[in-house]
């Protein structure tokens, strides 16, 4: 369990995993620490530089108490080789919140709505941050 305030990770650092949010409610931060969104539980997030290999897009801050759930590259790719749902899911995400961090720059002349889908993925087998 992380306590409240404590950031999971910061905007431009690297990756090697991706966080499944168990119980609580985190904000994704930008620069200036203006607060994105706000996830709570059964969220994932982390996976846009795990599946990108680039620096983290944005801090995330844990707003209440959270368990998370660290899921690393290496216990996660074999998964997704293996399951074409899981695959599919997690580019999916990653494409959404792609969208969402330029949706405030194309504003109206974008013809799409970002969905707020989350994955359930139902994974317990990862180490807790507690």
């Amino acid at each position: 369990m992380l306590p409240a305030g404590r950031d999971v990770f910061q905007a431009g650092s690297a990756s090697d995993e991706l966080y499944l949010l168990e119980a609580g409610v985190v904000h994704v931060l930008a620069q200036g620490g203006k607060i994105m969104d706000e996830l709570g539980s059964g969220a994932v997030f982390g996976e846009l530089a795990l599946l990108t290999r680039e620096r983290r897009s944005a801090t995330v801050h844990t707003a209440t108490a959270s368990t998370l759930i660290r899921i690393p590259r290496s216990a996660l790719l074999p998964l997704l080789e293996e399951n074409d749902r899981l695959r599919e899911r997690m580019w999916k995400t990653l494409a959404e919140r792609r969208f969402d961090d330029h949706a405030p720059r194309w504003g109206s002349q974008w013809p799409l709505t970002p969905c707020p889908w989350r994955p359930p993925l139902g994974l317990s087998s990862w180490s807790r941050l507690e």
